[in-house]
């Protein structure tokens, strides 16, 4: 497992599919010292925000997270389909 992405709809309901998704991550690659309790609140709490912020709950949008794995550690990547912002 390198490279993985899970695919929800907007809907605070799936982020039990989010945790699911996190913690095999974490079984694989044995994350579970002191780096799973930050590593679930950073995603859970990104994916929330694309749901209530990104997408604005719309049920019919959906959002990717993506895992990768290098040399130089984990990346969790969170796609929302909202509008977006000027940052």
């Amino acid at each position: 497992m390198k490279k993985h992405t899970l695919k929800i709809k907007s809907d605070l309901h799936e982020i039990a599919e989010v945790e699911r998704f996190v913690e095999d991550i974490c079984d694989y690659y044995n994350l579970y010292n002191s780096y799973f309790g930050n590593i679930m609140v950073a995603v859970t709490e990104a994916v929330e925000n694309a749901i209530v912020h990104g997408n604005l709950q719309d049920k019919d949008k959906f959002v990717l997270i993506h895992f990768d794995f290098s040399q130089k550690g984990i990346k969790f990547t969170i796609e929302d389909q909202g509008v977006g912002f000027d940052y």
